[in-house]
Parts: C-alpha cells; sequence; structure tokens
C-alpha cells in the first residue's frame, strides 16, 4: 500500500513546480524499496530522485540526504568504494555549513556508516576514528534516540 501512495504522490507532483519534493519522493520511494531488502529498486529509485535533487540548489539538505540512503544501498550491494564516496560527500555537506545540533542525528549515522564501509574494506584506523566520532555523538542523545540509531547501524552489519 505505501508503493501506491508514494507513486500517487510522484503523480500529483511531477506537474507541479516543486522538485525538491519531487525528487525527495522519489528517493524516499527507494528508501522504501530498502527496506524490503530490494536494492537493485531502490538504488534506481534513488538515484532518480538524486538526479532531480542535483539541479536545486535550494534541495541541499535533500540531496545530502539522499546520498546517505544511496550509500546505504551501495554497501548492501558490496560496492564499499561507491559507498564511502557517497557517504563522504554527505558528512561533508552536513559538517561544512550545518554542523549545528540540528543535523546531528545525521553526522552520527554517517559516522557509523563510514565505520562500517571502512572495517569491510580492511582499514582499520579509520573505522576506529569514524566509530569513536559515532560514539561520541551518541552520548548526546537521549536513551530512545541512541538505540534506534544503534539499531540503524546494527541493520547495516546484517
Amino acid at each position: 500500500e505505501a508503493e501506491q501512495w508514494y507513486h500517487k504522490s510522484l503523480g500529483v507532483l511531477s506537474p507541479l513546480n516543486s522538485p525538491a519534493q519531487l525528487g525527495i519522493t522519489k528517493v524516499k520511494l527507494g528508501l522504501h524499496y530498502y527496506k524490503k531488502k530490494e536494492y537493485l529498486v531502490a538504488a534506481d529509485h534513488i538515484l532518480a530522485g538524486q538526479a532531480i535533487l542535483e539541479k536545486e540548489p535550494s534541495a541541499g539538505f535533500f540531496h545530502a540526504t539522499g546520498l546517505y540512503d544511496l550509500a546505504r544501498v551501495q554497501l548492501k550491494l558490496g560496492k564499499l568504494d561507491t559507498a564511502l564516496e557517497l557517504a563522504e560527500l554527505s558528512l561533508s555537506w552536513f559538517e561544512a555549513d550545518h554542523g549545528g545540533s540540528e543535523h546531528q542525528r545525521r553526522i552520527a549515522q554517517l559516522h557509523g556508516l563510514l565505520s562500517l564501509i571502512y572495517f569491510r574494506r580492511g582499514e582499520s584506523a579509520n573505522a576506529k576514528r569514524h566509530g569513536q566520532h559515532f560514539w561520541k555523538l551518541l552520548k548526546n542523545f537521549d536513551p530512545t534516540a541512541a538505540q534506534v540509531l544503534g539499531r540503524d547501524l546494527e541493520e547495516l552489519e546484517e
């Protein structure tokens, strides 16, 4: 049923001049397929959304979020180099001008993801560095949020 609603949303947004909303909706449809473990379909939808978001200067947050989502998909597909590049790019956006408290959750998620990517690449020093950032940031969250972040990272390890 969720797929039907996403497709309905895409139909409503397509004729409007709302590229940011259209792009992030395509990205989140891809995230839906990611959760269903349909990684190739997820990648296609996220890439379609990213193609729109890259052309929209006001959609930086959505674009950086899409990069994170696509990095997770690429990790699941075993494409470590691509996942690393996407995660680093996303992190650079969030840390460059947007490192304040409003994006600490995403920054923590990215450090956790990067730690896992580097670990799988056999780069233990980088894995440890990003893991330490992840755990340091995790201390700033309430217990429920910290538990969700930890569960998200465990899901990536599967």
